[in-house]
């Protein structure tokens, strides 16, 4: 399904009244870097260093209406999921678009709700799918699918390491638990359930649905949002290690959290009482990036501001709740991660257009 122009104008008035989606404009021919006139003014700190910033170019065929999630290739390609058009747009590291994979369908190369996307080599990316309950791994180059893995319940986040692919099951009766699949052929290995306040009822357990993890040397770390905490399990989901998460700026966790979630009316209450785990990512050096977001409601739509921190066993002040910039403070930034380099999403409205811009940021964790 591709976008026609009066589609696009309903998308931009859209974006403008609730503050979520954006486009990518197309820009003059000769280049695709922003003059300097028109660059955001990205944030620089000791920690994260602005690199640079690329506009997405679009056409009537490669138009983005909702980004709800994007990974980055080794080669620095954006793969995006738009969800009004259910499918992924592939653009360079220049920002021409390159292409499409899927489309909605049941079909073997369809998707009905891609929601997470992310790679697990050079090659291949994983795409969740909630509505087939399934998640597929995709052949970037001949844009088909390799292999399709069904699952049972609600699919949150998933991370690859060396071939193994780890990633959140939610189901609203046994509640989230993590599971493993040593190859998109094997069985899942189902490695325990992950704490939620609300297992007794399950009242608001879709919170915890969606649980950031990053996978390595055969462990797996983890955020929840009842703690403070980021949690680190060994193979057999044992939690081995935990590092307390500081906080300077964000609402981090209230101390009667019981209560609070408790007495809450609504996932948007909940939600805008403490800070909410978004990304987690394994840096060099035993650290890792956490980034939360501290959600509010304005005008019936969820807004909120992402912070960043680069927590290890010892995490400098300098590191901790760095705000993410971005030229609309409605919008909440969709982020991915490549080795050592943050890239955020950015999009925004620049006079009549919707655009879209991939920052990007190179972490200097040996600072932190």
């Amino acid at each position: 399904m591709v976008a026609t122009r009066s589609e696009r104008k309903v998308g931009e008035t859209l974006l403008r009244a609730v503050a979520v989606g954006a486009a990518a404009c197309a820009l003059c021919a000769c280049t695709n870097e922003l003059q300097q006139s028109d660059s955001p003014q990205l944030a620089s700190t000791v920690s994260m260093t602005p690199v640079s910033v690329t506009r997405l170019r679009e056409s009537d065929t490669s138009y983005i209406g909702i980004p709800i999630s994007f990974a980055v290739s080794a080669s620095n390609e954006y793969f995006i999921i738009d969800r009004p058009s259910v499918r992924v747009l592939r653009y360079d590291s220049s920002g021409h678009f390159q292409g499409t994979l899927g489309r909605r369908g049941q079909g073997p190369n369809e998707f009905m709700q891609p929601t997470f996307i992310e790679f697990v080599d050079d090659s291949t990316v994983l795409i969740s799918d909630p509505v087939r309950r399934d998640f597929t791994l995709w052949n970037v180059d001949s844009a088909l699918v390799r292999s399709r893995v069904p699952h049972q319940g609600e699919m949150g986040f998933f991370a690859a390491d060396r071939g193994s692919i780890t990633g959140t099951v939610f189901n609203r009766l046994t509640g989230t638990v993590a599971a493993r699949w040593r190859s998109p052929a094997s069985q899942p290995q189902y490695l325990g359930r992950l704490p939620a306040v609300f297992a007794p009822t399950n009242r608001f357990a879709s919170i915890y649905g969606f649980i950031p993890l990053a996978s390595f040397n055969d462990s797996v770390a983890y955020l929840t949002g009842e703690s403070d905490f980021l949690r680190i399990a060994d193979s057999s989901w044992n939690v081995t290690d935990s590092l307390r998460i500081p906080q300077r700026v964000r609402r981090g966790v209230p101390e009667a959290i019981d209560s609070t979630m408790g007495n809450g009316r609504s996932i948007y209450d909940i939600m805008g009482q403490l800070s909410n785990p978004y990304a987690l990512h394994k840096l060099t050096g035993g650290r890792f990036a956490v980034l939360h977001v501290d959600f509010s409601v304005r005008n019936n739509a969820p807004t909120g501001s992402v912070f960043l921190t680069v927590v290890g066993k010892r995490s400098s002040p300098r590191c901790i709740d760095i705000p993410l910039p971005v030229r609309d403070s409605n919008t909440i930034p969709r982020v991915a991660f490549r080795g050592d380099t943050l890239f955020v999403l950015d999009q925004y409205i620049s006079g009549e257009r919707a655009v879209i811009d991939i920052q990007r940021f190179s972490l200097a964790v040996g600072v932190c």
